[in-house]
């Protein structure tokens, strides 16, 4: 059996780096940031402008990681492109809500 040359482990690292990696969505195991930026790319797919994209893509995930209401700017935008988030597959109905979602540290309210 041959050692690997250097050459080799270069080019197999680089057919490795090359194949895309599937991260499952709403993944403990996906890091908000990474989130965030898929959430970025589905919303620019459905026409929305990158800043505003950014904006919605980063209230989306930390709702979703701390149950974090969003500013009054990310909620206009959330109202103003609700179709182009549905359409993403990113809505959540308790965004707009005025508390969020219960955390583990904020017990709901029966």
């Amino acid at each position: 059996m041959h050692s690997p040359t250097p050459h080799s482990l270069t080019a197999q690292a680089a057919k490795a780096a090359a194949m895309p990696v599937a991260v499952p969505l709403h993944s403990n195991k996906t890091p908000l940031r990474t989130r965030g930026i898929l959430y970025c790319q589905k919303l620019m797919h459905q026409g929305i402008v990158y800043s505003d994209a950014r904006s919605i893509a980063s209230a989306i995930a930390k709702f979703d990681d701390y149950g974090r209401c969003p500013s009054h700017r990310q909620r206009r935008l959330i109202m103003q492109h609700s179709a182009q988030i549905c359409r993403a597959r990113l809505w959540r109905a308790q965004l707009l809500l005025e508390r969020g979602r219960p955390t583990a540290s904020q017990p709901s309210k029966r």
